[in-house]
């Protein structure tokens, strides 16, 4: 879903770091399931949380987030 240019486009735009570090999480889920394969549902189910978790408060503004 994501990959390494998701994170070189995210430095383009105001975005708060828990969300550039949920995407950047997101890129490194096919070097979890090939490195670490037993590791991958734990993975994702601890990806899936924190995106749930912060979803609802995600907004994008044409200002730099302090």
């Amino acid at each position: 879903m994501f990959g390494p240019k998701s994170i070189e486009l995210l430095k383009l735009i105001p975005v708060e770091s828990v969300y550039s570090d949920l995407i950047h999480q997101g890129t490194e889920i096919e070097d979890i399931a090939s490195l670490l394969p037993g590791e991958l549902n734990n993975y994702l189910e601890s990806l899936q949380e924190a995106i749930l978790h912060n979803y609802k408060s995600i907004s994008l503004s044409k200002t730099r987030p302090s």
